[in-house]
């Protein structure tokens, strides 16, 4: 992945995404349907935000915006999308060159 905080973030594959309530908050579980991925990841709604941002025009700048336009006074920083990228990637659920 380019280090460009303005490069165009991978795209996400096709996935299922399921709301479910854990711990008494809502969450999300990518299910794959095609089963590239070996396991359901879950997400919280600031990380929706993220994947829905995830079809290969965004920048990773362009999603902080978007989450603080969402969640005003919230700020995600550049590593922590990173590491949900990074995540997603060894996951099997972007469209990478992994």
């Amino acid at each position: 992945m380019d280090s460009s905080g303005d490069s165009p973030l991978p795209r996400l594959r096709q996935v299922g995404v399921i709301p479910l309530e854990q711990e008494g908050k809502q969450v999300f579980c990518l299910r794959d349907p095609l089963e590239f991925a070996p396991q359901p990841l879950v997400l919280g709604a600031a990380g929706l935000l993220v994947l829905s941002h995830l079809d290969g025009s965004h920048s990773i700048e362009e999603v902080r915006a978007a989450v603080r336009r969402r969640f005003p006074g919230a700020e995600v920083e550049e590593g922590e999308i990173r590491g949900l990228v990074s995540a997603l990637s060894e996951g099997c659920y972007l469209d990478d060159q992994v």
